[in-house]
């Protein structure tokens, strides 16, 4: 196979839709309860138990929204703890989170000193090691946000609206190696010629000056409006159901580029001459869904703890956009250079380039666990897990194919390999969250 290559100018990753989706939910909270009139809570009545054990308390009343007097002291406070002069709530988190690492075949490897160009790189020999890839690839922690508005539609909090925005700052895994630090770099393929591992040098100490470049980059959010009704109350206790709406993105970036230079001949190529190639794999998956859940919150003085668990189920289109190029920059003899720019790079080539769409049903199940402590009758500081886990995504990663038909500028053969596979996977994202719940 001929081997050629060079990059084209950088395919933009997404990262602004988490900072505006905050800043638009942190303007939210400031304006909504002076748009409203609401009014800050006063503090709660003394609460005076009489009884020996809970009663039940009816979800609504005509008269008063608690259980009875004789498990509370009700003559200051007629809806007891789940009753507020404003009837408008905010919480705001802050989120370590982890995200489900992409699993990507080895895309650059090295050899031991001495190796000739013909092995170099190549899987599967005892000389050759594994540089990028090959395994999951981290991208670390992710720092995020969380904001959710509440509105009760009753004084004694039994049915209300609520909104949600959660979103993850994107985070990279990168790996960067260049020659003579790493005098032999390489990017392992498949080579149907002659079905066999090949590999495409990007710097070898022979006759070869390189260096390379790789980028995996992934952001994660979600948007959620549900009406939430009270089922089941007691003295300290409650249990609510919800129904409503949810929306989850996941965007995703993969990239390669290296750049090349001839330091000897190789017939027919002259010494000095320079080649880039760059590949992209850009991705998105949207998700919209209908979702019921349950709400469960137990309260010990100022202590609350609280159970979430909630299901979406709906649709997800999922598209990945695969872009290569290859510029190759020649001397002139006397003096110049000649430039040849074309489409393809190694991963990304004519055989599988351009924009892919995939839609499927899928289910997006959302668990927390939380823990609250009141520092006033309005403000709580809170402590807590979630998880997400989405069940059908296409991420850009698994689209690589390192079966070659082809290296460009040769033109694809029947056999029109590197193709685009269409592989999903789950995703999952989790970690911890450190708030303030704050009653209007």
């Amino acid at each position: 196979m001929t081997m050629t290559a060079a990059p084209t100018c950088k395919f933009p990753s997404i990262r602004t839709r988490f900072y505006v989706g905050l800043m638009l939910a942190l303007l939210a909270t400031c304006a909504l309860p002076s748009a409203m009139g609401q009014t800050p809570r006063g503090s709660y009545a003394p609460r005076t138990r009489t009884a020996s054990g809970p009663m039940e308390m009816p979800v609504e009343s005509e008269e008063v929204c608690g259980p009875s007097a004789d498990c509370f002291d009700l003559a200051d406070d007629p809806c007891w703890r789940w009753a507020c002069e404003g009837r408008l709530w905010c919480e705001l988190d802050y989120l370590l989170w982890w995200t489900r690492a992409s699993n990507a075949p080895p895309l650059v490897t090295t050899s031991l000193d001495g190796t000739p160009p013909e092995t170099a790189g190549v899987i599967g020999l005892s000389t050759t090691r594994v540089l990028f890839g090959g395994d999951d690839l981290s991208s670390g922690v992710h720092p995020g946000g969380r904001v959710r508005l509440g509105l009760w539609l009753d004084p004694c909090e039994s049915a209300g609206f609520e909104a949600s925005y959660l979103g993850l700052a994107d985070r990279r895994a990168s790996f960067t190696a260049a020659s003579p630090a790493t005098p032999i770099l390489a990017r392992p393929y498949l080579d149907l010629q002659t079905n066999q591992q090949d590999a495409m040098l990007v710097a070898h100490p022979d006759f070869l000056d390189g260096s390379l470049n790789a980028l995996v980059e992934t952001g994660w959010q979600t948007v959620e409006v549900a009406y939430r009704q009270a089922f089941w109350r007691q003295c300290e206790r409650r249990a609510d159901w919800l129904v409503g709406y949810r929306y989850a993105s996941l965007d995703e970036h993969f990239e390669v580029s290296q750049t090349s230079r001839f330091t000897v001949a190789r017939p027919p190529i002259l010494a000095g001459t320079r080649k880039d190639v760059f590949d992209t794999f850009a991705g998105q998956n949207e998700f919209h869904g209908g979702e019921l859940g349950l709400i469960y919150q137990d309260t010990h003085g100022r202590w609350t703890g609280e159970l979430m668990l909630k299901i979406a189920l709906g649709g997800t289109r999922g598209r990945v956009d695969v872009q290569g190029r290859t510029v190759t920059v020649v001397p002139v003899p006397g003096g110049g250079i000649s430039t040849a720019e074309f489409d393809g790079g190694l991963l990304a080539q004519t055989t599988n380039a351009g924009q892919h769409v995939q839609d499927g049903f899928a289910v997006l199940p959302e668990l927390g666990v939380k823990f609250g402590y009141e520092i006033t009758p309005q403000l709580q500081l809170t402590v807590g897990y979630g998880l997400f886990v989405w069940t059908r995504v296409m991420r850009p990663v698994d689209q690589i194919d390192l079966s070659m038909s082809q290296l460009p500028p040769e033109p694809p053969t029947d056999a029109r390999q590197p193709q685009f596979p269409f592989s999903t996977t789950s995703f999952w994202a989790q970690g911890l969250q450190f708030g303030l719940a704050y009653a209007f």
